[in-house]
């Protein structure tokens, strides 16, 4: 019997979990990397490719080969859709070369997706709740593998290059984005807040040429943060300025696309703004669809994480609800 309430009274540390929790990740992610190896090319995975393929063929050396992305990008701008930095990595596909490399580019994806949800959580929740490292580490793994367990389909999602660079790969990269928003407004120097605006500048050109739900979410949330920026006289809001214009450019370069229209011609719609309007009655009836009763398990599971990194906060909510 003592035995046994010393076992149960046994307390595991926070940065023993977060360490357990990381090799579970690896754990998990194991089967996925293997299976990944397995990945093949598919039809728009070659019409992606056929220019870079032909011109790499004709001219040969990296110019060939970066002509022939470049005209893929352009035919594609004037002929099917906006998405300009989707277009240019699908269409820089290994399978260029040969299609035995296809999966390490797969792979490749995963890895960067998997970085930058990691990112995003970790510099998020130093800054805005400033809570342990452990706690940190231990929120970072259970929503990075949350995606990628529970993502609607890992045949499209994870394992075709095309579609994981067009969703997967670009919704990282936003996240990523929107830390490094959030990193310059809390650093101290000017400097270093200077530095950080340029790979903000570039994932936003990375992000603003991406699928349109991307984008749209990418420039609410910039403006968001620049607004908060603004109304808590935040002067590091300033370095947040050049970057979010450079987005919004791009987003702008990306809607107005000729392609989209002759796309649109492809597809019975309802015109841009009533669209989004009705994407939020798809959001309400396919919540379930998407997410799951896991996910509230999930939550659930984390709840005590977060429970103690709240109660620990030096912060004090005005409205506790």
């Amino acid at each position: 019997m003592n035995k046994l309430k010393k076992i149960i009274g046994i307390k595991i540390s926070e940065k023993w979990v977060a360490v357990l929790a990381m090799i579970g990740m690896l754990g998990l992610l194991a089967p996925i990397f293997r299976l990944a190896l397995y990945a093949v090319p598919y039809y728009d995975d070659y019409l992606h490719v056929k220019f870079a393929r032909g011109f790499l063929r004709e001219y040969g050396g990296f110019s060939g080969w970066l002509e022939g992305v470049l005209y893929t990008v352009k035919s594609q701008y004037y002929a099917w859709q906006g998405t300009f930095s989707t277009q240019f990595i699908v269409s820089a596909s290994p399978i260029i070369l040969d299609d035995k490399y296809y999966s390490y580019a797969v792979v490749a994806v995963l890895i960067i997706f998997v970085i930058s949800v990691m990112a995003f959580v970790l510099m998020t929740t130093k800054r805005l709740l400033n809570i342990s490292t452990g706690a940190r580490w231990i929120m970072a793994v259970v929503v990075t593998m949350s995606l990628i367990e529970l993502i609607y389909t890992a045949q499209q999602g994870i394992y075709w290059y095309n579609g994981e660079v067009h969703y997967t790969l670009m919704h990282g990269l936003f996240l990523l984005m929107v830390a490094v928003a959030v990193e310059i407004l809390y650093v101290k120097s000017n400097r270093v807040a200077l530095i950080l605006s340029v790979p903000m500048a570039i994932l936003g050109i990375i992000v603003a040429g991406s699928n349109f739900v991307t984008i749209l979410q990418g420039l609410l949330v910039l403006l968001t943060i620049v607004g908060l920026g603004i109304l808590c006289k935040n002067k590091k809001v300033y370095f947040l300025i050049v970057p979010t214009c450079v987005y919004a450019l791009g987003f702008y370069f990306n809607v107005i696309a000729p392609g989209n229209d002759k796309r649109g011609q492809n597809f019975q719609g309802y015109g841009a703004v009533k669209s989004i309007l009705y994407s939020f009655k798809s959001a309400g009836e396919q919540f379930f669809e998407f997410t799951g009763l896991i996910m509230v398990v999930i939550m659930l599971l984390l709840l005590p994480v977060v429970w103690n990194a709240v109660i620990n906060m030096e912060y004090k909510f005005r409205l506790p609800g």
